[in-house]
């Protein structure tokens, strides 16, 4: 409350207008118990309730109150009065979408706006009305902005790729797309190596990552002065990257989802190494996930990889031959999943003295939603899961069914045969020529 000396009046201070002057109300002239003029504006109060710089997709909502306006402290037709929402992209000069609500006189409501279109700045406008006599604070119109954003990263494969294996240092290279004020950040291991604000035109960050880079404070992103040290050890690593909008306060809000990258640090000369190319968090039960393997073993120009199931060696005595020179992934697809498996997969290299062992990156097996399996009574069924064009040519033209063999003619091996498709199963891709004849007349009857 506070009183006005010009005209010796009490008045009641109701709030802030836009433009830094008090909205009151008169109560009496001081000392003289007056209750002077009654009538008071009816006032439309609306409040973030958090963000409003978004993703794309992502929700904000606000804290809606109007009251009515009140003569002798009754308020003045307080059941018609509505609320008028319009949706008002930049630079346009009309809404794109209005919608009417009825509100309450007093009450509070949480409106989410539903119409935000993608990657635009949107002016919403809040205006109150109600009968003649009821009259409202700034007209009743309170104006409040929402803009989403379309925001990505990803690694620049040709300047940050983990096909081979890295010694001293190596480079880190992210693209960065939308979004206004953005934070990236970039751990080595768990290990902040990067944050720092980008502004809108940056597209490419890259970084030289080594034993002496600094690891920086999460909040001020500020370096601490303590090196990474013997965490850049020999071995298997993670690089993971993050973008995130910056809120009001300056702290992340919004962000990408995490992308990683796997790395192998060569340091020490005898030591054997394994690491693995991108590997999904999701598959289902129908799903042959296709792991991509990366290792290298000093001691042997032709290394032997074991694949263990549960701790249980389950690819033989000799494992599997690789060229120790190879420049690609080798890919070990994984067969017969279960849903809600915790089957814990791991690749080793190695023998003796000098070997390494790696988990395979974790993933949730889901069950199969389309319910796919063999027909019951099938004549002819076979599993291609496993299967590779890399195989012998006498083996990759052999598919035994029961006690026969099926005739695969005209395949080059190259873009038919045994294709890994996109979804990862591997399938029988017949085409350019190719054919499979399968014995169907002499097993019909096989019983």
């Amino acid at each position: 409350m506070v009183i006005n000396e010009s005209d010796q009046c009490f008045y009641r201070v109701l709030g802030y207008e836009e433009d830094g002057s008090l909205s009151v109300y008169r109560l009496a002239l001081a000392g003289s118990g007056n209750d002077g003029s009654s009538k008071v504006r009816g006032r439309l109060v609306v409040t973030s309730l958090g963000e409003t710089e978004l993703l794309n997709g992502e929700e904000c909502s606000f804290s809606i109150t109007a009251t009515s306006a009140t003569e002798d402290g009754q308020p003045i037709d307080p059941e018609d009065m509505k609320l008028t929402i319009t949706y008002m992209a930049a630079k346009d000069t009309e809404p794109y979408y209005t919608e009417v609500i009825k509100v309450a006189h007093g009450q509070t409501l949480i409106y989410k706006p539903e119409h935000l279109r993608q990657s635009t700045s949107t002016d919403l406008m809040f205006v109150l009305s109600g009968s003649p006599g009821n009259i409202f604070v700034g007209g009743g119109q309170v104006s409040r902005n929402v803009t989403t954003y379309a925001m990505d990263i990803s690694w620049i494969n040709s300047r940050f790729t983990n096909l081979s294996y890295f010694r001293d240092n190596f480079t880190v290279a992210v693209q960065i797309l939308g979004g206004s004020r953005r934070i990236l950040d970039i751990y080595f291991d768990d290990y902040l190596i990067y944050s720092k604000m980008e502004n809108e035109k940056t597209t490419d960050v890259e970084i030289n990552v080594r034993a002496a880079s600094e690891i920086v404070d999460y909040d001020t992103h500020e370096s601490t002065g303590v090196a990474l040290g013997a965490s850049y050890n020999h071995g298997r690593h993670t690089i993971s990257a993050k973008l995130s909008l910056v809120k009001s306060d300056g702290t992340r809000g919004s962000g990408t989802d995490v992308i990683t990258r796997e790395v192998g640090l060569y340091l020490n000369e005898q030591e054997p190494l394994i690491w693995f190319g991108d590997v999904k968090k999701t598959y289902y039960e129908f799903d042959t996930p296709a792991i991509p393997i990366r290792a290298y073993d000093p001691n042997n120009s032709v290394m032997h990889l074991y694949l263990y199931e549960n701790s249980k060696n389950v690819s033989g005595e000799d494992g599997r031959a690789v060229d120790r020179d190879k420049t690609a992934y080798e890919i070990w697809e994984l067969t017969n999943l279960v849903a809600g498996q915790t089957t814990v997969y791991q690749i080793r290299v190695g023998d003796g003295e000098h070997e390494a062992m790696e988990r395979v990156p974790e993933f949730t097996v889901l069950p199969d939603e389309r319910h796919m399996g063999i027909v019951d009574g099938a004549i002819v069924n076979f599993d291609a899961r496993g299967r590779s064009n890399s195989e012998s040519a006498k083996k990759r033209s052999v598919i035994e069914i029961r006690d026969s063999k099926a005739t695969l003619s005209n395949f080059n091996w190259y873009n038919n045969g045994w294709i890994m498709e996109d979804n990862s199963p591997t399938c029988l891709r017949i085409s350019n020529g190719a054919s499979v004849s399968f014995p169907i007349g002499s097993m019909a009857f096989a019983g």
